[in-house]
């Protein structure tokens, strides 16, 4: 179980928030855990800009230093060098070249972060519309990204463990 969980609906009534019901406790895993997967993989991927640079990857196709700190607005030139070479080294993202010949591309790990990737991208369009949109309406996945169907999304799931 994540330790870090215990504390989302506590089971004593009068410590749970109003309106919030219990939750059912994880199953025991069959194998000891050292660490929350959760806990750990938040440790990684919830640096600050490294889900935006998988983002300039991975679906806007961008793969230059120059192209990702235009893109970031706010993202200084040091911390961008820096997230970088930890993707790099985390195999989030492949190197490719040296000098002004280097460019990027998803690696082995940012791939099988691509479905957490969608799903914040879906979130944004429904729950995140007032700062996402001009209009402020939600939208459905559909109706923004087309290409983005069932067999899309379907396709990021590894079904090999």
């Amino acid at each position: 179980m994540c330790a870090r969980s215990a504390t989302l609906a506590p089971h004593d009534p009068e410590r749970r928030p109003k309106g919030m019901e219990p939750y059912e406790r994880p199953q025991q895993t069959r194998v000891p855990l050292k660490e929350c997967p959760v806990g750990a993989s938040l440790d990684l991927l919830a640096r600050k800009w490294t889900f935006m640079l998988l983002r300039d990857v991975a679906f806007y196709k961008l793969d230059r230093y120059s192209q990702f700190l235009h893109n970031n607005p706010g993202i200084t030139p040091r911390i961008l060098s820096r997230r970088l070479n930890e993707m790099v080294e985390e195999r989030l993202l492949v190197r490719i070249g040296e000098g002004k010949d280097t460019h990027y591309r998803i690696g082995a790990r940012g791939t099988d972060a691509l479905p957490i990737l969608v799903a914040l991208f879906q979130y944004g369009l429904k729950n995140r519309a007032d700062e996402v949109f001009t209009d402020g309406r939600p939208r459905p996945l559909g109706e923004v990204m087309p290409s983005w169907d069932a067999d899309f999304i379907l396709s990021l799931f590894d079904k090999e463990a």
